[in-house]
């Protein structure tokens, strides 16, 4: 590490930088390359970031480059403390990308606030969350990537501890716990992941979840017919390819709580993603209206309840 600068120590993504442009490889059986700008479109409003001031990123020996992702869309009353929990990290080697749907609400100020703290960020119009993750996994050089939603905020030790883990195992990626809020429930992700389990709906919450690029570039970006649960679908993806998981025995994050309507629009599909995936289309639906039901049932019993039934599983 002879070659690296630092703007700032006080945060996670100023630690370890260098003006030498990485050098981007790729494999002919790659599922999408990868790039570190974005073609300018008709609908771009603006662009920024360290990368813009010719300031990059690399891996090093027993530290590997991390990059965060998080898509934003009108969301200034919690992209602030979003930021803030990536540039809190522990870990010292991390870049972080922010892909903006063209926020009309004040959204664009507070990022251009951090210009100097994050990597790459633009604002131009998308074809909704899943283009926006797929245009930042395209501009990702990190060996490990994580995505984090624009409300939701990383706890400080989040991706040391991942990257300890995926690093003492060997493993492809990482997933490990969340806490809801406001209610403070703790949802575990299903593992180890079995057959049986995985058709269910979403194995692991995606901000717990680092994955390594290697591993998004060999199963391919998110499929965008999909409006709710594309993350699922690349989850089964990386399942049935036969990659490796590991448990990080931590919270990973705090999410906010999801509304009931768009659980049950999660639910459904699920349904639809689980049957492309080879599940029975009539075990597929009987689980759906099980878990349709439940939903409803669940907004009458008593909070210690539901929380023993949450501990158990669900994501979706």
């Amino acid at each position: 590490m002879n070659d690296f600068i630092n703007i700032d120590t006080v945060y996670s993504t100023t630690r370890l930088l260098t003006k030498e442009q990485p050098l981007l490889k790729s494999n002919s059986d790659d599922k999408f390359e990868t790039i570190l700008f974005l073609p300018e479109g008709n609908d771009r409003k603006d662009e920024g970031g360290l990368r813009t001031k010719g300031i990059y990123k690399s891996s090093y020996e027993k530290k590997p480059l991390v990059t965060i992702i998080t898509v934003v869309f009108n969301m200034h009353e919690h992209i602030a403390t979003t930021i803030q929990s990536v540039l809190d990290q522990t870990y010292d080697n991390m870049e972080y990308l922010i892909i903006d749907g063209g926020s009309t609400d004040g959204t664009i100020d507070i990022i251009k606030a951090y210009d100097d703290q994050i990597d790459y960020w633009v604002s131009e119009k998308d074809l909704g969350i899943y283009d926006a993750m797929n245009k930042g996994l395209r501009l990702a050089t990190g060996e490990i990537i994580g995505i984090l939603n624009a409300d939701d905020a990383y706890i400080n030790d989040a991706v040391e501890k991942s990257v300890q883990a995926l690093h003492g195992s060997g493993a492809d990626y990482s997933i490990g716990k969340i806490k809801k809020i406001p209610s403070q429930r703790i949802y575990s992700p299903t593992y180890p992941l079995e057959q049986g389990k995985v058709y269910q709906g979403m194995m692991y919450p995606h901000i717990g979840a680092f994955i390594k690029r290697d591993v998004y570039k060999q199963v391919g970006l998110f499929d965008t017919k999909y409006k709710i649960s594309a993350d699922f679908d690349v989850a089964m993806r990386i399942y049935k390819k036969g990659f490796t998981e590991v448990l990080v025995p931590s919270i990973i994050g705090e999410v906010l709580e999801d509304g009931v309507s768009a659980g049950m629009r999660t639910k459904k599909e699920n349904m639809k993603i689980a049957i492309s995936h080879g599940k029975n289309p009539l075990f597929a639906y009987n689980y759906y209206l099980v878990q349709m039901a439940k939903s409803y049932i669940i907004r009458f019993l008593p909070d210690s309840i539901v929380d023993k039934i949450h501990s158990r599983k669900n994501f979706s």
